[in-house]
């Protein structure tokens, strides 16, 4: 389910499944016998989806006062209001760029986003004429965000975004300035519906959990483990912190996200638990490590060739009218 398609108004109406042919090489990788169609767990297996790394996600915890005269600081989710977190991954494994892989966060699901009207890139700067600059200051845009430009034809392909900083806003004519330049032609065709989606995340200083920003401008992703303590996570934004883990086999893909329902009558994260025993023989319960909750990808056969290009296909199946 891709929830990039269709906007108005700033915001996303719904998703829609989308359904996409490609050639694909068989390998040793698809244990293919070199005759018969690949089977959809052969392709899957093939395009590296089996591991696809993992996420925690918590409330900051509290930390004892070192004057014993002050009382500790308050620790969970800080907001306001109540938000459902979206983290996504931007540039993922091996990137042909090479780019190391990074993510993106939202807190409003990634749902604010501007119909684009034209692109204008000059030097170091893009300029970006809107539709809307959204309803109201909430879902609207200001300097110093951080936006990424998009169409059917990146998302299709599962493109990492560059993400562009605002400079500046002309609410007259509807622009905004951009530091840098697309690493696409995403936006110069209307008919691939373009849009520009505005994401949440600013730099920080890492000694704090803060993040780090990467050559694609967006987080650099970054590994740890639960016995690595506080210095592992990830700091989002008012209390809300993640941890992503993935062995050396791991595969970070472009576009998998997870969501995280923030609640501020708890004061904390909706995120399941888990509870081992130590190696003191105590019970410790922690936030989950869990698969990334989309994008959903189901493979199909639906020819095969082999030989040269001049060799006709084979279909995988047949097609039946009701």
């Amino acid at each position: 389910m891709s929830p990039q398609r269709h906007a108005y108004d700033g915001f996303k109406t719904h998703g829609e499944p989308i359904c996409a042919s490609a050639a694909e090489r068989a390998t040793d990788d698809h244990n293919w016998d070199g005759k018969a169609c690949l089977t959809p767990a052969q392709i899957a297996t093939g395009a590296g989806t089996m591991n696809r790394g993992l996420l925690r996600a918590r409330t900051t915890q509290p930390q004892p006062p070192t004057d014993p005269c002050t009382a500790a600081p308050g620790a969970g989710c800080r907001g306001v209001e109540n938000q459902l977190y979206r983290v996504e991954i931007n540039t993922g494994s091996n990137d042909p760029a090479g780019n190391a892989p990074s993510f993106k966060w939202s807190r409003d699901n990634g749902a604010v986003v501007f119909p684009v009207l034209g692109v204008s890139v000059s030097g170091t700067t893009t300029t970006v004429r809107l539709a809307n600059l959204g309803r109201d200051e909430h879902f609207g845009l200001a300097e110093g965000d951080y936006v990424e430009i998009q169409d059917d034809a990146t998302v299709l392909n599962q493109l990492p975004g560059q993400m562009l900083q605002v400079q500046s806003i002309d609410t007259g004519s509807l622009s905004v300035v951009l530091a840098g330049a697309p690493a696409s032609s995403a936006g110069s065709q209307p008919q691939l519906h373009p849009l520009m989606r505005r994401w949440d995340y600013q730099a920080g200083d890492p000694a704090q959990g803060g993040l780090t920003l990467g050559k694609d401008g967006a987080a650099e992703l970054s590994t740890g483990t639960l016995a690595q303590g506080a210095s592992a996570w990830l700091t989002l934004e008012d209390g809300i912190q993640i941890l992503f883990e993935g062995d050396s086999h791991v595969t970070w893909r472009c576009g998998d996200y997870w969501l995280i329902p923030a609640r501020v009558a708890t004061g904390d994260v909706i995120w399941p638990q888990e509870t081992v025993i130590d190696a003191q023989g105590n019970s410790v319960t922690n936030a989950a490590a869990l698969p990334p909750d989309g994008v959903t990808h189901h493979y199909a056969p639906l020819a095969i060739q082999t030989g040269n290009a001049q060799t006709p296909f084979t279909f995988c199946m047949t097609v039946k009218t009701l």
